[in-house]
């Protein structure tokens, strides 16, 4: 969202803050602090960092998660939020205001959720020390419909493109790269991925060779 941080903390909170208010209540405040000088680097002037307090009485709070937030990831539209935690997690969230609690609960890891990503109108993709990378359906409950097993030791990062490409890298701690390919998973064309996946939501499909 414009005008807007989002921040996951130790105490399982995730908190949207507007940036906004913070910005013209310091633009207002004391003008009598000293001024810090600018920097230089590569011989190109850049502009010093400012401290600003946000006050915590205007962020909007979103609470549910038993743990503290490890990864946080909004939607492409800005309307939805992805939060993934040390209580092995995954939580969707409307950031529309309507409600702080989440939409949906994925349950599915033994591990902590070390990433989380949307992917598609309907997928989300979350990673995990347990190794493992799961698929949901956020039509189909709170369990996955894919678990990929491929690395030795815990999943660190997940890259995807566009919410249209296929293709996702995956790393982790072990040194390995791998990469999938999310029309393999599915057996079909990316028309028609939502509609399988729906269908095969029931039973957990586990892969353990990347494309």
């Amino acid at each position: 969202r414009k005008d807007s941080l989002l921040s996951g903390g130790e105490d399982g909170l995730i908190k949207l803050w507007s940036i906004k208010s913070s910005s013209s209540s310091d633009q207002t405040g004391d003008q009598s602090q000293p001024r810090q000088s600018p920097r230089f680097f590569n011989s190109r002037q850049i502009a010093p960092a400012t401290a600003i307090d946000f006050d915590a009485s205007d962020a909007q709070i979103f609470s549910g998660h038993q743990g503290r937030i490890i990864c946080i990831k909004t939607a492409w539209h800005g309307d939805k939020l992805l939060s993934g935690g040390a209580d092995k997690t995954a939580r969707l969230w409307d950031m529309s205001g309507v409600s702080d609690s989440p939409l949906s609960t994925f349950q599915g890891h033994q591990g902590i959720v070390t990433q989380t990503h949307f992917w598609g109108p309907n997928t989300i993709v979350s990673a995990s020390t347990d190794r493992s990378i799961a698929l949901w359906d956020t039509r189909a409950g709170s369990s996955p419909i894919f678990a990929l097993r491929h690395h030795l030791a815990p999943v660190s990062d997940l890259i995807l493109g566009n919410r249209s490409e296929p293709l996702m890298i995956s790393a982790g701690a072990d040194g390995s790269l791998a990469t999938w390919d999310f029309r393999v998973l599915s057996g079909t064309d990316l028309d028609t991925l939502d509609q399988n996946t729906q269908e095969k939501s029931r039973s957990l499909r586990t892969v353990r060779t990347p494309v």
